[in-house]
């Protein structure tokens, strides 16, 4: 088995369709103050974004500190709402015939790391991952390169023979500039526009049959 290919995943909307608690979490802490956030601009301002960027923007008047203090608030809501969750189809079968082939697996996440292990723990499968990347932690998140870069040095890849999975644009600008072959998730974008952004490959789902060829094309070849 040869421990320098891998797959590195994004989360929310990659491992499991949960945007939708977000946009939840998002609008029951808006609501404290009247307002509310649409689906468009939860689209287009939010998924895929960092915390940072995304509460300087709902919140532009409050300091960064009141901005970190928001965003604990609304990640508190989301593991609220965010008791179970289901994988989507075909990832659990995805991530066991890695651990045969000795295909390493991590997360590479915009959000905290107190989300990323709620997350895992919730679908049942932190076991599968040797790593999880928070971008929180690190100088620069997605869009920049910096959190996938960051996941292929600690865990000694050749990125080469690695394949990413993605759902945003942010996320998959992240790793194309990364030099990563990456797969993109129609949860939240169509796969026309995943294509434009950089997906070499656009599935709904990890059942889809072109996958694998796909990632045995990059990891084995």
């Amino acid at each position: 088995m040869r421990r320098n290919r891998g797959l590195l995943f994004d989360l929310d909307g990659t491992l499991t369709d949960s945007d939708h608690l977000h946009f939840a979490a998002f609008n029951v802490l808006l609501a404290r103050e009247g307002r509310q956030l649409d689906r468009e601009d939860f689209r287009k301002h939010v998924i895929g974004r960092a915390n940072a960027e995304i509460f300087a923007g709902l919140y532009p008047r409050a300091s960064p500190r009141e901005h970190e203090q928001l965003a604990a608030r609304k990640e508190a809501d989301y593991r609220s709402l965010a008791r179970t969750l289901v994988p989507l189809a075909g990832l659990a079968a995805l991530l066991d015939l890695a651990a045969k082939r000795g295909w390493v697996c991590a997360v590479v996440t915009n959000g905290p790391r107190e989300n990323a292990e709620h997350s895992l723990k919730a679908l049942g499968l932190a076991h599968h991952f040797a790593l999880v990347i928070s971008a929180i932690e690190l100088p620069r998140s997605k869009p920049d390169p910096l959190p996938y870069q960051e996941a292929v040095r600690r865990l000694e890849l050749d990125r080469l023979h690695v394949v990413g999975f993605e759902d945003s644009a942010a996320g998959l600008k992240a790793g194309v500039d990364a030099g990563l072959a990456m797969v993109g998730i129609t949860t939240g974008l169509s796969a026309t526009d995943l294509k434009v952004i950089g997906a070499e490959l656009a599935i709904a789902d990890y059942s889809d049959p072109r996958l694998l060829p796909f990632i045995e094309s990059r990891l084995d070849g």
